[in-house]
């Protein structure tokens, strides 16, 4: 049996135990209860062939152990002290700069205690920076370590353990390192550059992705549409795209094994290169470079000998590899594809054995297509539905219809991006040729992406279960390989049953108030006699608002909003708009009159967009109650005019003071005479100045929900803690609890 795959098995589970468990923890224990394992299993294992197996996972753990040991100590533990310093020190720039709210970020290099390290740099300036310049000043270091000040998954599976902020002026100069190693992202820029240049607008950004994975431009109707679909992959570039690149040279140089090996190694790695070196596209490469080799030398190619080597040498370079989302897709993907892909085509095949001619040809290519793509879901849907919380049902559909035309896009692309500066008439024509089937794969997605119930979300805990359900049928199906129509037939029905539930439990309540947990921000959700209201729009991230918001009302089968309502328009209250309109539309807003902000917001929507502008008390009739709109008040400070929405019906009565603070909460009490509440939504997300004791006591409310998320304001103030407990307050927060759901 395949020794490496073992091993590597082993290997990887030491590398997730260091990296989430046992971090800053002394590791000789479990380094010594993995070797006495290790032992015994290899005593035993010259007697029964059932310890041969574990005998590679636990070398693969020991091993792990001790180089995690000497990863830590020799790499990590000197910088450690340098966590929330400020020093002096060169910080390199590997790629160019991009523009943030407060200046420029950019990824680098420095060199600390002797040795190079990644580092991500937000540095001010009027000039970003491009490969190679250096800046020499004072920066602010924060690690990415588990532990350290900006403790970040994705930069540590990245490699970039650093974060570094310019603090004063910063000198520049140009590296004296040799111009090639800055020669990637060189190439990448021009690419940008030319194909922005020479491909039409409306499909300039997919190209861009396709060939690069840079999905900046990319609007987010779209980006959502291909998630939905199921055809992210196509621009994020992963190993679909290092495969189209192998295959273009293996056929040029087919027959020359050691030519193809000579030619392919290299460009590999400059592709790699020009796309960032992508834990994806990483892999990618160590399996097509030991692909070549093996021809070269003749040696039998063994595709998980070759997972598993790409996968070691990745942990060894970086353990913290295990947490980036590329990596956990791509690998999982790929097992997939190696474990089932033929089983699955077999099968297919063998219920279309009396084809002949064209029909054959065309069922060897669609059990072809759908085998792997089916395979590939096998192992990276959980991972799918984790960290996106989606679930394509249509992915297999749109990757038939879609995905053989990537290859011929890809280099499509490729050539208007070589070829732009020296024939750009030609490559013009090429750009306008290749947009069409650009076009239609746009296309394909967007329509498909639009179906009811084209992709199912995990805030559904019906979906979840049947998710579940569906693992362990495959799971008893790999077991006792019998009885497979029968376990595809209930998967099948449990998925109607799980979509039912969805859509029919939620309705049977009276009243659902849902505060989202959007980070620092406030997006509620209220739904009652089956219609649906959202007060607030806004979080952290404008993007992962619109996602959350828009995945809890579909994954209920609501299709639109019936109403939404502004209680003021700072960001963290509104940024998620306009995105949330391109996946749920919006019968009607309704806005506080705040001048300039309201004029701007209603100019911004289209014209037949039903827009109630809020002057003074206004009421909506919702469910067996009532919906109203307290009149904004005409401080001039924004925060204090919020609008403030009370929703009273026989199942709960509910207060929501958007960002008042102490000053705003009374001028709300001198004007209205406010009953007791069961819910108050605690103002200005836990601020010390909101939610006063005057409020408290003329409300009385029995449960307060404060939204919350990461902040440097000190929110929620301990002095709101201790009122809210003087009152007897139950306390949900969303930072904490998450997305807090109240039923009726």
């Amino acid at each position: 049996m395949r020794k490496l795959l073992w091993f590597t098995i082993g290997f990887a589970i030491g590398c997730g135990l260091c990296v989430t468990l046992f971090w800053q923890k002394n590791l000789l224990p479990m380094l010594l209860y993995a070797a006495v394992c290790c032992g015994l299993c290899f005593l035993f294992g010259f007697r029964n062939d059932l310890f041969r197996f574990p005998t590679g996972a636990y070398l693969g753990l020991t091993i792990s152990f001790a180089w995690f040991f000497l990863f830590q100590n020799q790499y990590l533990r000197p910088i450690q002290p340098l966590d929330g310093a400020t020093i002096q020190m060169k910080i390199t720039a590997s790629d160019y700069s991009e523009r943030t709210n407060y200046g420029f970020s950019v990824e680098g290099f420095t060199v600390l205690e002797g040795r190079p390290y990644r580092l991500r740099l937000f540095h001010s300036g009027e000039e970003p920076l491009s490969p190679g310049e250096v800046l020499d000043g004072e920066f602010r270091l924060r690690l990415t370590v588990p532990g350290g000040k900006m403790d970040s998954s994705y930069y540590q599976g990245n490699g970039v353990f650093l974060v570094a902020t310019q603090k004063g002026e910063a000198i520049r100069s140009q590296s004296e390192r040799n111009d090639l190693f800055f020669l990637p992202p060189r190439v990448a820029q021009t690419a940008r550059e030319r194909i922005a240049a020479l491909f039409p607008k409306d499909t300039a950004a997919f190209a861009k992705a396709l060939l690069l994975g840079d999905t900046s431009d990319l609007s987010y109707s779209v980006d959502t549409a291909l998630k939905i679909s199921g055809i992210r992959h196509v621009v994020a570039v992963s190993g679909l795209h290092v495969s189209i690149v192998f295959s273009l040279v293996y056929l040029l140089f087919r027959g020359r094994r050691w030519l193809t090996f000579l030619v392919s190694v290299p460009l590999l790695l400059f592709f790699a290169g020009v796309t960032g070196f992508s834990p994806s596209v990483t892999r990618a490469c160590l399996m097509c470079g030991l692909m070549a080799f093996g021809g070269a030398v003749k040696e039998e190619y063994d595709s998980l000998t070759s997972l598993s080597f790409a996968v070691l040498c990745m942990l060894v370079m970086n353990p913290f590899v295990l947490l980036s989302v590329s990596f956990q897709l791509s690998v999982a993907s790929v097992f997939g594809i190696l474990l089932f892909a033929l089983p699955i085509a077999n099968r297919m095949n063998g219920i279309s054995n009396g084809k002949r001619g064209i029909g054959k040809t065309l069922s060897l290519w669609f059990s072809s297509s759908v085998s792997v793509s089916l395979a590939a879901m096998i192992f990276s849907t959980p991972f799918s539905a984790y960290y996106f919380g989606t679930i394509s049902l249509v992915g297999v559909l749109t990757n038939l219809l879609t995905i053989w035309l990537i290859a011929f896009l890809f280099y499509g692309v490729s050539f208007v991006s070589l070829f732009g500066g020296m024939l750009p008439t030609v490559c013009r024509w090429v750009a306008w040729l290749i947009s069409w089937p650009i076009r239609f794969v746009l296309f394909t997605a967007q329509t498909l992406s639009k179906i009811p119930f084209a992709a199912l979300y995990t805030q559904s805990g019906y979906v979840t279960a049947w998710l579940v359900f569906c693992y362990v049928l495959l799971a008893l199906y790999l077991m006792f390989r019998r009885w497979g129509r029968r376990f595809f037939a209930a998967g099948a029905a449990c998925l109607v049953l799980a979509v039912a539930a969805s859509v029919v439990m939620p309705r049977r309540d009276a009243l659902r108030l849902n505060v989202l947990d959007v980070g620092e921000g406030q997006s509620i959700l209220l739904q009652t006699g089956g219609q649906s209201f959202l007060i607030d729009c806004g979080g952290s991230s404008d993007t992962k608002t619109a996602d959350q918001i828009a995945q809890t009302l579909l994954s209920q089968g609501v299709f639109h909003l019936d109403g939404l309502v502004l209680t003021h328009y700072d960001r963290d209250h509104s940024n998620a708009i306009e995105k949330l309109e391109t996946r749920i539309p919006v019968n009607r807003f309704y806005l506080p009159v705040q001048e300039e902000n309201s004029l701007r917001f209603t100019q911004l929507n289209r014209p037949d967009k039903a827009v109630t502008l809020i002057s003074q008390d206004y009421e909506i009739p919702l469910g067996t109650g009532k919906l109203t709109l307290l009149e904004p008040g005409k401080s001039k400070n924004d925060n204090e005019n919020s609008m403030c929405v009370l929703f009273e019906s026989a199942e709960c009565v509910i207060l929501i003071t958007g960002d008042r603070s102490r000053t705003g909460e009374r001028a709300l009490l001198e004007q209205y005479q406010l009953p007791p509440v069961d819910v108050l939504i605690a103002g200005h997300h836990g601020s010390k100045n909101a939610t006063s004791y005057e409020l408290l006591e003329a409300v009385q409310p029995q449960i307060v929900i404060i939204s919350v998320g990461e902040n440097s304001y000190g929110h929620p103030a301990q002095e709101v803690l201790n009122r809210l407990a003087e009152y007897n307050c139950t306390v949900y927060r969303t930072d904490l609890q998450g997305s807090v759901l109240l039923r009726r």
